[in-house]
């Protein structure tokens, strides 16, 4: 039997949502990116955040998941990190993942109340 949908959906906010924006949220304001916030975000987005999404995400039919994987998506376009401006890209990415992902936990908690 798979868990409810609510559960699953607080472990994609914890799992992914939470992860994918640990250098996200460390980015300066602005200015150039220091290399080992470049390294940390290659890691945090691309280093099987995805896969864990798609695994957990299997069971819950939400416009949300969808928006999920469309960032993932367009992330990966831009995976070589050439610049700031890629960084920075993949960094909005990462912020609207967990954003999307935290509100889908939000949701499906209060409704299986």
């Amino acid at each position: 039997m798979s868990e409810p949908e609510d559960v699953i959906a607080r472990k994609l906010a914890h799992d992914v949502g939470k992860y994918v924006t640990r250098a996200a949220r460390n980015l300066p304001p602005s200015g150039s990116v220091p290399r080992a916030l470049v390294e940390m975000m290659r890691r945090d987005v691309f280093g099987g955040a995805e896969q864990t999404f798609e695994t957990l995400a299997t069971s819950i039919v939400d416009a949300r998941i969808d928006e999920v994987r469309a960032r993932f998506a367009h992330a990966r376009t831009l995976e070589a990190l050439t610049d700031d401006e890629a960084v920075r890209a993949v960094a909005a990415d990462a912020l609207a993942i967990e954003r999307a992902l935290t509100a889908l936990a939000r949701d499906l908690t209060e409704a299986a109340r």
